[in-house]
């Protein structure tokens, strides 16, 4: 298989959480010699299954992984298969209540990772970003601590139709912003009916998001503070912002 087609999973949650949803895929099983005993179960099924595992110093982990906080663990799998919009569109077409998150230009695979997180703690369907490849890391699925096992990535590559799209599909348009707002999130149940489907846009903390998203959107949300900082980090506010509408979204 070719490495392109291949993902390093490290971190105790985020492996155990790749072994539990998807162990069809593992590949091949890196672990640190102090581990075995935790991770007994897992060296059993590659035995059982004929797949190999290697026993490896710490430094060895470093360089496999490609990162120090591996936890004593690395799974090489498949990787996690990312969709098109038209693709996601139609998987949800049936469902009568959708939430989504989209990210413009979010690439931080940390503050990815802890999206993904708060995603899959509020039932998030579909994590759509023109940034795909930066959600699909080990660094990423570490952070999240399983969270990314449960959240289908979405690519909606650089299309401006992604509002219209979805509007299409009869989907509410929620952007988010920390100045341009329309309502405070806190009066949210003021505003326009928020419908069954929606789909939360969030932007890069540096630029937010792009003037033509801010405007098509049926709704812009801020969230109130004291102003003493500009405005919150991208995976704080996606988390407040979810922890909000997920009672609304499940009434």
């Amino acid at each position: 298989m070719k490495k392109s087609a291949e993902m390093r999973i490290y971190g105790k949650n985020a492996v155990q959480a790749a072994f539990k949803a998807r162990p069809q895929e593992i590949i091949r099983l890196y672990l640190a010699q102090k581990e075995k005993k935790n991770f007994s179960h897992l060296m059993k099924y590659m035995a059982a299954q004929k797949l190999a595992y290697h026993l490896v110093g710490e430094e060895e982990l470093d360089k496999i992984s490609e990162s120090d906080r591996h936890g004593g663990i690395c799974l090489i799998t498949k990787r996690p298969t990312v969709i098109k919009l038209t693709e996601w569109l139609k998987l949800v077409g049936p469902q009568s209540k959708v939430l989504g998150l989209c990210l413009e230009n979010v690439e931080n695979p940390h503050n990815l990772g802890a999206i993904m997180r708060a995603a899959a703690h509020f039932g998030v369907s579909g994590l759509l970003t023109n940034r795909p490849s930066m959600a699909m890391t080990g660094a990423a699925f570490r952070v999240a601590e399983g969270g990314g096992e449960f959240v289908t990535v979405v690519d909606i590559g650089d299309a401006d139709n992604v509002i219209a799209l979805l509007k299409k599909h009869h989907f509410t348009t929620i952007a988010t912003s920390s100045h341009a707002g329309d309502l405070s999130l806190y009066e949210l149940s003021k505003g326009p009916k928020v419908k069954d489907k929606m789909v939360l846009f969030l932007g890069e903390e540096r630029t937010g998001l792009k003037e033509q998203t801010l405007k098509g959107a049926d709704l812009r949300l801020t969230i109130p503070g004291t102003n003493h900082v500009e405005s919150l980090n991208v995976a704080s506010t996606a988390a407040i912002l979810l922890s909000h509408l997920y009672p609304i979204f499940k009434k």
